[in-house]
């Protein structure tokens, strides 16, 4: 019986469960691409501003050389997917090879964490993207 009064203690203290953390309508900067096989990491120019937001519970967008939108579902403070980003619009002459590699990462995107201003989207081939909160 005592164990019961410390397990409500607990959830009465803190609010009860972990909540989700919410994406929608945060917005980060790319930082840095690591490779967490290899331990190499790619830290993104400065000069180089390549942006995600995620506009709504299932839409994300960003802007680098070009805009672009594109759907996304995260569930359980943890699993994400990012489907094809269906809607480029040109902002400059063509599309960086950078924002090329990027794009194509958000498609094999599986996890998720935010942790200090810092978002970590994690791919299935064992790469691992930082954003920082702006």
């Amino acid at each position: 019986m005592k164990h019961i009064y410390y397990v409500l203690l607990f959830f009465i203290l803190t609010g009860g469960l972990m909540k989700a953390q919410s994406l929608s309508g945060s917005l980060w900067q790319l930082h840095n691409i690591d490779n967490i096989e290899t331990g190499k990491s790619n830290v993104i120019d400065k000069e180089v501003k390549l942006s995600l937001m995620f506009d709504s519970d299932s839409v994300y967008s960003g802007i680098a050389c070009t805009s672009y939108k594109g759907k996304y579902n995260a569930v359980d403070n943890k699993k994400i997917s990012m489907r094809k980003a269906d809607a480029v619009t040109p902002t400059c002459l063509g599309i960086s090879v950078l924002q090329k590699e990027v794009l194509e990462m958000y498609l094999k995107v599986t996890r998720y964490r935010v942790d200090n201003g810092k978002l970590f989207l994690f791919t299935s081939d064992d790469h691992r993207m930082v954003f920082h909160k702006k």
